[in-house]
C-alpha cells in the first residue's frame, strides 16, 4: 500500500506541474502513505517486531551496565575457552580441542546451541553478559529481531519451560511484562541464556529434561553454563551439539595481571612463590583476581598479608574483601558500625542458603521466612490488633471530643458507632484475610486494586444522589422529608466503605518500567494514602454534612470517630496491610539482630557497595562464594 500511494504521489505530480487534478491528488496520496503507514504499524506482527526492536536495546543497556559494573574498578582478565568432546553428553573420540578467542566465537562455532562449563568464580556469568550484549547489537536493525535473556534456575518448581520462562524474564528484565515475554517464547523469538544451572539444585536433571522438551517443540538459540562438577551424570539436550569450557588463566597470564595493576597489594601476591601450587591454583581463579584486583584498587599501598595455613587463605581473601567493600561505603542505613552490617549480611546469607535460593526478593517475601522470623500467630493476629487499635482510637475520640465541646448528647451516638465500627471491621478484616493472610502464599503487595473503579463510580453516583436529595428537601421540593432524607443518605453513607471493603481485591504484579527492588512496597504505600485521601476522607466529609442537622459539635463529635474508621479501612484494604506485614517484619528482624528496621535503605545501600548485586526486581551475592563465605560467618 506504502508504494502504490507513493507512485501515486509520483504519476500525480508528473502529470502537469500545473494541473489542478494533478496537485490536488498529491494531499490524497500522502494520505494514502500515512494510511498505510499506520494499517501497517497496526498489524500485531508488526507491532511485535517493534516493540522486540526496542526491548533489544534496552537489554543490550542493561548487560552493558553489568559489565561497566564488574569492570569499574578492575580491568578485564582475558579468558580463553576450549572445546570439551570429552564430556559423557559430547564424547567423540580422536576429535582434538579446539580453542577460541572469545564467546562469540565459541557460540558461532557450537551452532549457536552450546554448554558452557567452568569451575566456580571462572567467569561463566560474565562471559553470557558478554554473549548477550554481542548479540542484541547484532539483532538491532534486522527486521526480525530476537531477543537474547540471561536467566537463573533458581526459582524453577518444576513444570513446563513455556510457563515458567516468560516469569523468569520478567524478573530478570524489570519493564517486561510475563504477557510479552510469553509472545516472545511461544514465538521462539529469543535467544535463552541460561545462567548457573547448579542453582537449580537437585531438579538440575528435571530442567535440562524440561529445556530438551522446550527445544524439541521450538527451536532458539541456546546456552547452558554450569559449573563443571554440578554437571556430572547429566545429559545436556539434544539440541546442544559442543560442550565447551572456560579455562583458567595460567600463573603467567596472573602475574601478569597483576603486575598490571602496579600496587603494592598485587605485588605482595605475586612475590609469592611459584612452588606454593595451592596459592596460585587458587589466584588464577578470576574470582580471587577480581578480588585482590579490587582490595589494590581500594587500598593500593596495603600489602596483602597472607596467613599460613593455606585452606585459610581463600577466607582470609574474601574477608578482606567483603571487609573493604562496607569499610568504603561508610556506616550503612541503621547500623552502628561496619560489624551490623557484616552480621546481616551473614544472616541473610545463610537464609538464602539454607532454602538453595541466589536470589532474594524483597517485594515478594517468600512465606517460609514469616515463620523463621516471626513468632507464631503474629502475622494472622496482626488484623486483630490493628482493629482493636482503630476501635479504641475511635472511641477515645469520640469521649474526648464530647469532653471538649461540653455535648454529652453526643455519646447516645456510642452504640450505633460500636456497630458501625463492627460492620465495617468485619467487612475489612475479610477482605484482608482473603487478600494478605493467605496460607503458603508471599506477603502480596498491592500494585493496583481491582473493582475500584466501577464501586467507586456507583458510590459516587450514590452520594451525588444523596445530596441532591437532601438539598431538595431542604428548599422544600422534594416529596419526602427531610429526616427520611437524611437517613437513607447516611445509610448510604454508612455502606460505602462496606462495600469497598468488600468487594475490592488486590492485585500483586511484577514491577514494571524497569523499577528497582523496593518500588513495590512505596506503590503500595502509596495506594493506600491515595485511597485513604480520596475515599476515605470524601465519605467522612458527607457524612459530616449529613449530621449537620443534629448540630455542629455533635457534627464534629461524631464524625471525628468515624474518620478515624473510613480512612484507616480504606488505607488499609487499598494497600496499607501488607505495609504493616512488611514492618512487622522489619521489626522483628531488628530485634533479633538479623538487620535493621530500614532493610530496604540497607539493600539498596549494600547494592551501591556492590555487596549485593541487583538482579532484575531481585538482590544476590556477587558470588556464590561469596554468599558461602559470609554464611560461614553466621552464628545465630
Amino acid at each position: 500500500m506504502f508504494a502504490a500511494a507513493w507512485w501515486f504521489c509520483e504519476a500525480a505530480l508528473d502529470k502537469s506541474s500545473g494541473d489542478a487534478i494533478g496537485i490536488a491528488a498529491v494531499p490524497s496520496a500522502l494520505a494514502a502513505m500515512v494510511a498505510g503507514w499506520w494499517a501497517g504499524l497496526s498489524s500485531p506482527e508488526v507491532r511485535d517486531r517493534v516493540a522486540r526492536g526496542l526491548w533489544v536495546r534496552q537489554i543490550a543497556a542493561a548487560s552493558r551496565a553489568e559489565l561497566d559494573r564488574v569492570f569499574a574498578e578492575v580491568p578485564r582478565l582475558p579468558l580463553v575457552l576450549r572445546s570439551r568432546p570429552d564430556v559423557a553428553s559430547f564424547r567423540k573420540t580422536g576429535v582434538a580441542a579446539e580453542e577460541f578467542a572469545d564467546v562469540g566465537a565459541a557460540f558461532d562455532g557450537a551452532g549457536r546451541a552450546m554448554l558452557l562449563l567452568g569451575a566456580g568464580g571462572g567467569g561463566k556469568s560474565t562471559l553470557l553478559n558478554e554473549l548477550c550484549e554481542r548479540l542484541c547489537v547484532a539483532e538491532q536493525g534486522r527486521d526480525e529481531p530476537v531477543v537474547p535473556v540471561v536467566v537463573t534456575p533458581g526459582a524453577w518448581t518444576g513444570g513446563r519451560l513455556e510457563t515458567w520462562l516468560p516469569g523468569a524474564v520478567a524478573d530478570a528484565y524489570p519493564g517486561v511484562s510475563p504477557a510479552v515475554a510469553r509472545k516472545w517464547v511461544s514465538a521462539r523469538a529469543i535467544v535463552l541464556l541460561v545462567d548457573a544451572l547448579e542453582d537449580a539444585g537437585g531438579r538440575k536433571a528435571d530442567f535440562l529434561a524440561a529445556l530438551d522438551r522446550f527445544l524439541d517443540a521450538g527451536a532458539c538459540p541456546v546456552v547452558v553454563a554450569c559449573r563443571e562438577q554440578d554437571f556430572e551424570g547429566l545429559d545436556a539436550p539434544t539440541a546442544i551439539g559442543l560442550a565447551v569450557q572456560v579455562c583458567k588463566p595460567s600463573r603467567d597470564e596472573a602475574v601478569a595481571y597483576l603486575k598490571a595493576l602496579g600496587s603494592p597489594a598485587a605485588d605482595s601476591v605475586v612475590a609469592v612463590s611459584e612452588k606454593d601450587s595451592q596459592w596460585w591454583s587458587m589466584v588464577r581463579e578470576p574470582l580471587m583476581l577480581g578480588a585482590i584486583a579490587t582490595l589494590a584498587a581500594i587500598a593500593p599501598t596495603t600489602p596483602l598479608r597472607l596467613v599460613s595455613r593455606h585452606k585459610d587463605r581463600r577466607r582470609q581473601v574474601l574477608g578482606l574483601y567483603v571487609d573493604a567493600l562496607i569499610a568504603r561505603g561508610g556506616r550503612p542505613p541503621g547500623a552502628a558500625g561496619g560489624d551490623d552490617a557484616r552480621r546481616w549480611l551473614a544472616w541473610l546469607a545463610a537464609w538464602m542458603s539454607m532454602r538453595g535460593a541466589r536470589e532474594f526478593y524483597v517485594d515478594r517475601i517468600p512465606a517460609s521466612w514469616l515463620p523463621a522470623v516471626l513468632e507464631p500467630g503474629d502475622n494472622t493476629n496482626l488484623i486483630s490488633r490493628t482493629g482493636r487499635t482503630m476501635i479504641a482510637t475511635a472511641v477515645a475520640v469520640l469521649v474526648g471530643g464530647a469532653v471538649v465541646t461540653a455535648n454529652a448528647a453526643a455519646l447516645r451516638s456510642l452504640p450505633q458507632l460500636v456497630f458501625h465500627s463492627f460492620v465495617i471491621l468485619f467487612a475489612t478484616s475479610y477482605t484482608l484475610r482473603m487478600n494478605h493472610l493467605v496460607p503458603g502464599e508471599p506477603i502480596r503487595l498491592t500494585w493496583r486494586v481491582r473493582g475500584r473503579w466501577p464501586v467507586g463510580l456507583g458510590i459516587t453516583g450514590l452520594l451525588i444522589f444523596a445530596g441532591a436529595m437532601v438539598l431538595a428537601a431542604a428548599l422544600g421540593r422534594s416529596p419526602v422529608s427531610v429526616p427520611v432524607v437524611v437517613t437513607t443518605g447516611a445509610v448510604f453513607v454508612y455502606a460505602a466503605p462496606v462495600v469497598l471493603a468488600l468487594t475490592v481485591r488486590s492485585v500483586a504484579e511484577s514491577n514494571r518500567a524497569r523499577t528497582a527492588p523496593g518500588v513495590r512496597l512505596r506503590r503500595s504505600l502509596m495506594n493506600a494514602w491515595r485511597a485513604a485521601l480520596l475515599i476515605g476522607l470524601p465519605v467522612t466529609a458527607v457524612r459530616f454534612a449529613l449530621s449537620l442537622p443534629a448540630g455542629l459539635e455533635y457534627a464534629v463529635v461524631f464524625c471525628l470517630p468515624l474518620a478515624v474508621l473510613n480512612i484507616g479501612s480504606t488505607w488499609l484494604v487499598f494497600g496499607g496491610m501488607p505495609v504493616l506485614q512488611y514492618r512487622l517484619l522489619f521489626r522483628e528482624i531488628a530485634r533479633q539482630g538479623r538487620g535493621p528496621r530500614r532493610y530496604v535503605e540497607f539493600l539498596r545501600w549494600a547494592a551501591e557497595n556492590r555487596l549485593l548485586h541487583p538482579a532484575g526486581s531481585a538482590v544476590r551475592f556477587p558470588h556464590r562464594e561469596i554468599q558461602r563465605h559470609l554464611k560461614l560467618t553466621w552464628r545465630g
